[in-house]
């Protein structure tokens, strides 16, 4: 993805995914709405997921400069248990 900016990359490199995302959260929250922080809090809520765990899913599209919908669901959620 040549797209993203080399300091990006080499953070990834050295920190790892997770510290990628995170980074990527300090950078883009104040572009955000306090509405999608309480969705997120309330997805985290009801499923028992940590907070920051939703956080990072949701900074994959921005971290990448996806272009898509994203959607991911696995065990109970799936017929069979699979991750999609």
């Amino acid at each position: 993805m040549p797209w993203i900016p080399q300091w990006a990359v080499d953070f990834i490199a050295k920190f790892g995914m997770e510290e990628g995302f995170d980074i990527t959260w300090e950078i883009t929250k104040k572009y955000t709405g306090q509405y999608f922080v309480d969705e997120m809090q309330g997805l985290a809520d009801a499923s028992g997921v940590p907070f920051k765990k939703i956080r990072r899913f949701h900074m994959i599209g921005e971290l990448t400069k996806g272009s898509c919908s994203m959607y991911g669901a696995w065990d109970q959620a799936t017929l069979g248990n699979k991750t999609l």
